[in-house]
């Protein structure tokens, strides 16, 4: 039994200065950084040691993305229900740099409110376990399985500020997240939005992304189409718009595009989304025009959009998110 998370790609490579080295070097301190945290449970004010996967018991599945499968699984010590996130290791490169990536991420910004709680990682011969709060939907299937017409502004405004909070607070640990969409945006009973999803989380240096990994098509920014080596969190704030665009619509600007070629076409060379006169308060539209200005020198920073005008008005506005969730997911 292999229960240490490994970096077997690491061994025997010839050190140098490029930009694919240094983001190679951010990996291996990642790695020593973890490898004393793993197969340890932090929770009800407790911490269990040496932790393995049959301390749990499995509940039902959640659901699987391109990177691993989500069960909800009982922790036995404590009666306690969590979201554990399965990944494989085939000792593919990418693929263990991206496990790393999520589990570092994850480990470093998990106590901030717009980010998923964390309870530990667990490794078991090939496989990783990410512990994780139970959370009730994401944003995504809350908007297209129960409001296809769109989301209420009262209530896009509030969930505007987690995310914004979320993404601020990466930028400020320097990450950068790099697959913002709705569902990588899970909401609780409480009406708390928080990111997750961190395994193509970029390392900023100088504020600049050095690596090429890359997100969701559909939220892809115009300069990273364009395959620029560098660039910033406001490819971010594209992603940031686009959701917004969804969550006031209930569509995707883009989701009528046949194959990834018309879909990069048209993100790289149409007109920005935007939201019509009729579809959103001035302040609402101004937030997504200054989100999905397509000249990413021309595109707003994440301290101008902290102080827009829509963002000032609902932080300091009281909107009862818990309730209009819990009232949408009476069935959960």
């Amino acid at each position: 039994m292999n229960r240490n998370l490994g970096l077997n790609f690491l061994s025997n490579r010839k050190r140098d200065v490029s930009p694919q080295a240094r983001q190679e070097t951010v990996t291996e301190q990642r790695y020593k950084e973890i490898k004393n945290k793993l197969n340890i449970i932090k929770t009800s004010g407790q911490e269990f040691y040496n932790v393995s996967i049959d301390d749990m018991e499995y509940v039902r599945n959640l659901g699987s993305g391109a990177f691993g499968q989500v069960t909800q699984q009982k922790f036995k010590k404590t009666k306690e229900l969590m979201a554990v996130k399965c990944m494989h290791r085939s000792g593919d490169e990418e693929e263990e740099k991206r496990i790393i990536t999520d589990c570092f991420v994850i480990l470093d910004t998990h106590t901030h409110p717009n980010i998923v709680n964390c309870y530990g990682i667990i490794t078991h011969e090939n496989s990783v376990y990410i512990c994780m709060e139970v959370m009730p939907t994401c944003l995504h299937d809350l908007i297209h399985e129960n409001l296809k017409s769109g989301i209420e502004e009262i209530y896009v405004g509030k969930l505007i500020v987690g995310i914004l909070d979320g993404l601020i607070y990466l930028k400020s640990k320097n990450y950068m997240h790099r697959d913002v969409k709705p569902s990588n945006m899970l909401i609780n009973y409480d009406g708390v939005i928080k990111l997750c999803d961190f395994g193509i989380t970029g390392q900023l240096i100088d504020s600049k992304i050095i690596s090429n990994g890359k997100g969701c098509l559909l939220y892809l920014a115009p300069e990273r189409i364009e395959s620029v080596t560098t660039y910033d969190s406001r490819s971010d704030v594209w992603s940031l718009g686009i959701t917004i665009y969804e969550m006031v619509k209930g569509m995707h600007p883009y989701g009528d595009e046949n194959t990834g070629f018309e879909l990069l076409a048209r993100i790289k060379e149409g007109p920005a989304p935007y939201l019509k006169e009729n579809e959103a308060s001035d302040e609402l539209r101004q937030f997504v025009g200054r989100c999905l200005e397509k000249n990413v020198e021309k595109r707003a920073k994440y301290k101008e959009l902290e102080e827009h005008p829509l963002i000032q008005t609902f932080r300091g506005r009281h909107v009862d998110v818990a309730s209009w969730i819990q009232e949408l997911l009476v069935d959960f």
